[in-house]
């Protein structure tokens, strides 16, 4: 008795010799949706921290996905400037003149003064904030992941 035969649309029937590679063709499928599911998903950060001028330091700030890449689209972390180069703790005291927005991005909520913000970046990933001190400190800039995990810069200091 014979097998009846799939006939729908979409089935690939293979003759004796052929080896279906269903493995890769599924591999393929992943690796293109995991493509587009990390690629605007901030799961990490990068810092570029700037040399101090007139009393000021820019910190660059650059939203990344899981692979590392720069994401590409506007994202939204929580960030505070601590006194510990692990990033324990909010800083004991806020810079002595202000911390400002740069060139990119936006300070959505301001949760204390010169401490503690909401930050949203451009559609690039990018956020650069200008923190302003008139004495010697040292500062290090948290970014908070939304899945909690924290991403502490190199230190901010001023001479």
């Amino acid at each position: 008795m014979a097998l009846p035969q799939r006939t729908d649309p979409g089935f690939a029937r293979y003759t004796g010799d052929e080896k279906p590679n269903i493995w890769a063709e599924h591999l393929a499928d992943h690796n293109t949706l995991h493509a587009a599911s990390v690629s605007d998903t901030v799961a990490g950060v990068s810092f570029v921290i700037g040399s101090e001028s007139s009393n000021t330091i820019n910190v660059g700030i650059q939203l990344e996905d899981a692979d590392g890449n720069d994401v590409a689209a506007v994202g939204v972390v929580q960030a505070f400037l601590s006194d510990d180069s692990g990033g324990l703790g909010v800083a004991g005291t806020a810079p002595d003149t202000s911390v400002l927005i740069g060139t990119d991005g936006a300070i959505i909520v301001e949760y204390t003064t010169d401490i503690a913000w909401m930050l949203q970046s451009e559609a690039d990933g990018d956020i650069d904030i200008n923190i302003i001190e008139t004495s010697v400190d040292t500062w290090f800039l948290v970014i908070v992941l939304a899945n909690g995990t924290i991403v502490v810069s190199e230190a901010i200091t001023f001479a």
